[in-house]
């Protein structure tokens, strides 16, 4: 989680019941989870290029579905453990 995110749930910890710092808490957060989601598939082609560069082979489309995969199956295992747990 990154420090923007964890400043912004503090903000909303802090503010209790009051609206206005829980939308500014939650602008906050939001911001931050969207720099991280925005730098994780801006780097997902990276390791694709390299892959290509160093085998000479290309298997971007192998790769880019099997981290979609693994992402999906990480959040229903996640989200399954919301449930039981």
């Amino acid at each position: 989680m990154s420090m923007v995110t964890q400043a912004g749930m503090l903000i909303m910890l802090i503010s209790g019941t009051h609206i206005f710092g829980l939308i500014v808490g939650a602008v906050i957060s939001a911001l931050g989870n969207g720099v991280r989601s925005a730098i994780y598939f801006s780097m997902q082609a990276d390791p694709v290029d390299y892959g290509e560069w160093k085998s000479g082979i290309s298997a971007a489309g192998f790769i880019s579905s099997l981290n979609g995969f693994i992402g999906k199956v990480a959040l229903a295992f996640g989200r399954c453990c919301l449930v039981y747990f």
